[in-house]
């Protein structure tokens, strides 16, 4: 084989798994505004296993439940509240396969603007630009002017061996954390890479059904003010809080047919994106949220 034509099939399996359809796992974003308005994905697959929505829904402060047009499907889902993606030409950028199929979420009332990918986790800094798990490795920094920029230096050397990245969230200074399948890692904002906790091992799992991955396999991740991270098991069926000494506790059980894939934090409350993994209604979506010293609640939930 051809050095060109060697280069030529990596560079079409990479825009392959790009173009993937957001079908093969449920969803894990969600995003609760300052005003209280909750947005979280809905991509269920296409019949017999789902009835394949592929959209944004909004949960106004008001509990008017208002669905944006047909999305094509996502699994991340990030608020740019500086706007500083608001004029992206994120097609542009998507064509020659620099970036991933980033997405901008148009309905006018669905404010702050939204920004939607199938691709891999994201989230947008304090700093005002956009950080991505490139093919689940590295960590990417895109800035809204098109720059892009290998942020984390060899960091696949590490998540190769933990996994693949699985989630990314950021902290109230701008640091990163990066879940892997088992492991929670620290980025500083110079692209330093720390390892929170690894590995993670939790007992009793109550297994999503037909899962190939690994327990408890980490998915979206939260940071609150002060630093304390909260992730989902996703294979385990549990919400975790992760201190900033690495301290490891389970705050919230989902209970099957459902479980937790995304999580959002507003003041005090946690909310928690989970989905059914049953037929004929996989992937359908709700939200729970837990308040301090009460039981979860369903705030949404997306009937079919």
């Amino acid at each position: 084989m051809t050095h060109r034509l060697r280069s030529a099939l990596v560079i079409l399996a990479v825009c392959l798994l790009r173009l993937a359809p957001a079908t093969a796992h449920p969803g894990s974003g969600i995003v609760v505004t300052a005003q209280g308005d909750i947005f979280f994905v809905d991509n269920s697959p296409p019949p017999p296993e789902g009835t394949g929505k592929g959209i944004v829904w909004k949960l106004a402060a008001d509990g008017k439940l208002t669905p944006s047009s047909d999305m094509g499907g996502g699994h991340w889902l990030a608020s740019d509240t500086l706007g500083a993606f608001t004029h992206a030409d994120f097609m542009k950028w998507f064509r020659p396969h620099v970036t991933p199929n980033f997405q901008r979420v148009m309905p006018a009332d669905f404010n702050p603007s939204l920004i939607l990918t199938d691709a891999c986790p994201f989230v947008i800094n304090r700093d005002g630009n956009l950080y991505y798990a490139d093919r689940g490795q590295e960590i990417t920094r895109l800035s809204p002017d098109g720059s892009v920029t290998n942020f984390t230096p060899n960091f696949s050397r590490t998540t190769e061996k933990l996994g693949g990245i699985t989630g990314l969230a950021c902290g109230p200074d701008g640091t990163l954390y990066a879940a892997c399948p088992s492991a929670l890692l620290k980025i500083n904002t110079d692209g330093g890479v720390s390892t929170l906790v690894h590995p993670i091992e939790l007992k009793d799992c109550q297994h999503v059904a037909n899962s190939n991955e690994p327990d408890p396999y980490l998915r979206g991740l939260a940071v609150d003010p002060a630093g304390v991270v909260y992730a989902v098991a996703t294979n385990c069926r549990r919400v975790l809080k992760i201190t900033r000494d690495g301290t490891v506790s389970v705050i919230l059980r989902s209970q099957g047919p459902w479980l937790p894939t995304g999580i959002a934090l507003a003041d005090r409350d946690i909310y928690v994106l989970e989905f059914t993994d049953e037929p004929p209604t996989r992937w359908r979506p709700r939200v729970r949220r837990l308040q301090p010293t009460q039981t979860a609640t369903v705030v949404a939930e997306i009937k079919r």
